[in-house]
């Protein structure tokens, strides 16, 4: 939660710009994980982008790892 804050901090006082991906599906949800500085840092500087719902990698990465 720090290392994510001072990431967001350090691109908001410099005026850079991020992109930011997750899984966590509203900004309520962000507020709980990073707390609402955080997410009104991000919402001052940007937006948030909704992306269709895909499914998930990660089974068939376990499976590709596995058989190695």
């Amino acid at each position: 939660r720090q290392d994510v804050g001072a990431i967001i901090d350090f691109y908001y006082r410099n005026n850079n710009q991020i992109i930011i991906t997750t899984n966590i599906e509203s900004p309520k949800e962000l507020i709980d994980r990073y707390g609402s500085w955080a997410v009104d840092r991000m919402l001052e500087c940007g937006e948030f982008v909704k992306m269709p719902d895909l499914p998930s990698m990660r089974p068939s990465l376990r499976k590709t790892t596995e058989t190695k």
